[in-house]
């Protein structure tokens, strides 16, 4: 069975030369193949206790109350903010999992009633010292991280790399912790059958997140060596993702995928619930809304128009008008 290559993509943040070439092609071979890859040889410690994660991740220890006024309109109809923010576990559906949407360029867009160009909400200063700094700062190290991947996967486009990067600056990159509550003691074959958990080898799990692709371009994955990411490599299998601490797990998107003609693979992948909670750090690095996308045979897709799409799919915005 095949499994998720591991890369050392050090290199790819150095010089040109040999080692940056191998390691280019090395990435270019796994998602063109995967879809998927563990990166490692990082240019910051992302590891589950270094300071960028542990900063971070003092959210998820916030009062409830805390966390109410920053969320979404949906879960509290008196806050403006509707796709940026906060979000509670929501019992009736698949996604099993709080946590909080934070744009890391809101601050150069132009104020809109455009809601893709709402402001972030933060907690204060008094309720969360120093964690909108601590955010912006592991955001930074993230895109330091796709702005190379980018680089390396060019060869797939017609753009130049420079040009390519220029879709990015100011784009609608997003940072997202997650929270997965640890899965019920007792899960049934009726929700196997509602496809909220699944069988393995005679085993039921509860689903955290159901299968699916990512609707962007990369998917820059923290998941703090916690087990539960699973990748459909082929139609049907699924094997697990390397969880290894202080790596990051990559992956395509829909967009990049369309970008680069379907060279480029999107995989469907879902997240297993586990016996103890679970606690991730998604980056989705991604171009600016207004950019004009186009496949190599001449297709066009509009990057704001594809992501309204999508959202309108997403559990936590059901109902919410795009």
């Amino acid at each position: 069975m095949a499994q998720i290559p591991v890369i050392d993509i050090g290199p790819i943040f150095g010089p040109d030369g040999k080692d940056k070439q191998t390691s280019g092609h090395q990435v270019r071979e796994a998602v063109t193949r995967f879809g998927f890859l563990v990166a490692t040889g990082l240019p910051a410690d992302f590891s589950r206790n270094g300071n960028l994660v542990q900063a971070i991740n003092r959210f998820h220890d916030l009062p409830d109350e805390v966390k109410l006024s920053l969320a979404r309109q949906k879960f509290a109809p008196k806050n403006r903010n509707v796709l940026r923010g906060y979000f509670p576990v929501q019992s009736d559906g698949i996604a099993q999992k709080e946590g909080i949407d934070i744009s890391l360029h809101d601050q150069a867009w132009p104020r809109s009633d455009d809601i893709l160009l709402e402001a972030n909400v933060w907690p204060s200063e008094d309720q969360a010292p120093g964690w909108h700094a601590a955010m912006l700062a592991y955001g930074a190290a993230a895109e330091t991280v796709g702005y190379a991947l980018l680089e390396a996967l060019s060869s797939g486009f017609d753009l130049p790399p420079r040009d390519l990067a220029k879709q990015f600056r100011h784009g609608a990159t997003t940072l997202r912790l997650l929270r997965y509550p640890s899965h019920p003691s007792e899960i049934s074959h009726d929700q196997v059958e509602q496809g909220k958990a699944v069988e393995i080898n005679g085993d039921l799990y509860r689903l955290g997140t159901a299968p699916h692709t990512d609707s962007g371009c990369l998917t820059i994955l923290n998941a703090l060596a916690a087990p539960g990411l699973q990748v459909e490599t082929e139609p049907g299998v699924w094997v697990n993702a390397p969880t290894i601490d202080g790596t990051l797990i990559i992956n395509i998107g829909d967009v990049m995928a369309f970008w680069s003609g379907q060279t480029y693979r999107a995989t469907r992948h879902r997240v297993i619930a586990q016996s103890e909670e679970r606690l991730s750090i998604p980056l989705f690095f991604e171009p600016g809304y207004d950019t004009e996308i186009t496949a190599p045979d001449g297709t066009q897709l509009n990057y704001a128009d594809h992501l309204r799409d999508k959202l309108r799919n997403f559990t936590e915005f059901k109902g919410v008008k795009f």
